[in-house]
């Protein structure tokens, strides 16, 4: 019996990121990585092109980013090779104003379910459109990524049964988490339920979700999600070290039914090495980092050090972690983050402070302050230099502990951020006028 025909191959790329990283080797890995999928999509010879949201890291990013991220799209024009996207979380704009509308304008690929294009009929649902591939007669459509989940409001409102009865075969694209499907450890509040999703398509070309995943749903065909390239944050980059590959999904739809098979794209090899600091010094916690250095081979790759704990004296920021991270360059490490934020100073030894009240407390408090508190010299204005002197002596502790009972007020119900402001200056103001002219 002969095989029935492929009807199109294509690619299903999400969470490109483009733009992401501030450091110029770690934009620049980014940037490789794109374009090795962009010249793997060509060798495979896809039809063409899925981009389930987040192409770019926001709505508008570095414009120097986006002519290269542009040269190699168009390299798909080039080869005859349509590309379809949507908007992710971060590249969605609420204003309308997104790079991703600039680009689709210029031709440069075509954006499904623009939101100008929604239909609803009466007393029915939302219709977003479908865009037909015309070589292959593939129909697209779907619901684009907002911040925060807030685009779970439009599966609600889809017309389910309307998407459902269009024949032929179809995709949906949409940047959103599946509840079912989130991954241990992944989990987003905002998640989707499956059961909003409408069913009888070939694909569900998913986005949003880091991780790779691909599933066969019943009544629903498959659902999947290729995770990012290099992403962009630093777990992205810590999920790298599990070996468990970045790239994209070659999909094949065949009478209606979709297989796929997933491409690696090459990236670095990834170091993840935790320092544990309890009761150490900056100079001992320095001299760890310099041991871990010098038994690595990092020639080649990220490097990711953390350092935890609670030191024994001195401060995190005394750690010499710029020296620690030159050598590691200097030994071919691509990429050096070294992170403090779980190291601590150690506590202060603590004390009982008597006071009948929260006032005497604090009176007592800011009377140790305004004792050893001197305005500097170099403040010469009159009135300033009056408000300086106002905060020694008593006078200083009744001044300090009015002000502070003055930003702590709250804003009130339905209050406007600019109407609180105003306010809490009304409150505090005068007390500084007042001090200063005396």
């Amino acid at each position: 019996m002969q095989e029935s025909p492929v009807q199109a191959r294509f690619a299903h790329l999400a969470d490109l990121h483009i733009g992401a990283w501030r450091e110029r080797m770690l934009s620049a890995l980014n940037m490789t990585a794109f374009s090795e999928t962009i010249s793997a999509c060509i060798r495979e010879r896809v039809d063409f092109v899925v981009i389930a949201g987040d192409l770019f890291d926001g709505n508008l990013p570095d414009l120097g980013v986006v002519r290269e991220a542009v040269t190699h799209l168009k390299r798909l024009s080039d080869h005859g090779i349509r590309t379809y996207l949507t908007y992710g979380s971060h590249d969605y704009s609420p204003t309308g104003t997104s790079i991703i509308d600039i680009l689709a304008s210029a031709g440069l690929f075509c954006r499904v379910t623009p939101e100008g294009d929604w239909q609803r009929a009466d007393g029915e649902g939302l219709r977003p459109p479908f865009v037909v591939d015309q070589p292959t007669g593939v129909k697209l459509t779907g619901i684009y990524g907002r911040k925060n989940g807030l685009e779970a409001a439009l599966y609600q409102d889809l017309d389910r049964a309307w998407l459902e009865e269009e024949e032929g075969t179809k995709v949906f694209l949409f940047h959103s988490a599946i509840s079912e499907l989130q991954p241990v450890g992944e989990q987003f509040e905002e998640g989707v339920p499956l059961a909003l999703l409408p069913r009888g398509f070939a694909y569900y070309a998913g986005g949003h979700i880091h991780t790779r995943i691909s599933e066969r749903v019943d009544g629903y065909g498959t659902i999947a999600y290729p995770g990012p390239l290099l992403g962009h944050q630093v777990r992205d980059l810590e999920a790298l070290a599990t070996g468990a590959g970045r790239g994209f999904f070659l999909v094949t739809l065949q009478e209606g039914e979709a297989t796929s098979e997933f491409i690696p794209v090459h990236l670095p090899d990834v170091i993840i090495e935790r320092v544990e600091a309890d009761q150490k010094s900056p100079t001992e916690v320095t001299a760890l980092l310099e041991e871990v250095r010098n038994r690595l081979d990092v020639a080649g790759a990220i490097v990711l050090l953390s350092v935890r704990g609670t030191l024994s004296s001195g401060a995190p920021h005394q750690v010499d972690v710029k020296e620690v991270r030159r050598q590691l360059e200097a030994d071919g490490a691509l990429v050096v983050k070294i992170s403090r934020s779980g190291l601590r100073s150690p506590a202060p030894a603590g004390r009982v402070i008597a006071g009948e009240n929260r006032e005497e407390i604090e009176r007592t408090i800011f009377a140790e302050s305004t004792g050893t508190f001197s305005p500097d010299p170099r403040v010469t204005d009159g009135q300033a230099r009056g408000v300086l002197m106002a905060l020694t002596g008593e006078d200083g502790v009744s001044t300090a502990v009015k002000l502070l009972a003055a930003l702590e007020d709250e804003p009130r119900e339905g209050e406007r951020k600019d109407d609180f402001n105003h306010r809490i200056r009304g409150g505090v103001e005068p007390l500084l006028r007042h001090q200063g002219d005396c």
